[in-house]
């Protein structure tokens, strides 16, 4: 029983090495992917994305600090009283 055990620790190490080898290996080798998108025979250009705007030009108005969320912290409020959890005698 001792021997089949040290041979699937064996078995399932080896090939989770070469799993991992080849799956490095694949994607490594993996070609860029372009712009242009295969419906059956007709390929279709994607069209480009527009860059993200910036925060101060989201809306077009520049960022004021009136806009923006606050967030407050109360010390009393982020203490948290600690109990040790209830023990049974159990079975």
């Amino acid at each position: 029983m001792n021997i089949y055990r040290k041979l699937l620790r064996w078995w399932i190490a080896l090939t989770s090495v070469v799993g991992f080898v080849g799956g490095w290996v694949y994607i490594a080798r993996a070609t860029e992917v372009g712009t242009v998108t295969y419906v059956g025979n007709t390929a279709v250009t994607m069209p480009d994305l527009e860059p993200i705007p910036a925060v101060e030009g989201l809306a077009g108005n520049p960022l004021s600090v009136s806009t923006v969320q606050s967030f407050t912290f109360s010390q009393s409020a982020s203490q948290q009283s600690f109990s040790p959890p209830m023990r049974t005698g159990g079975s």
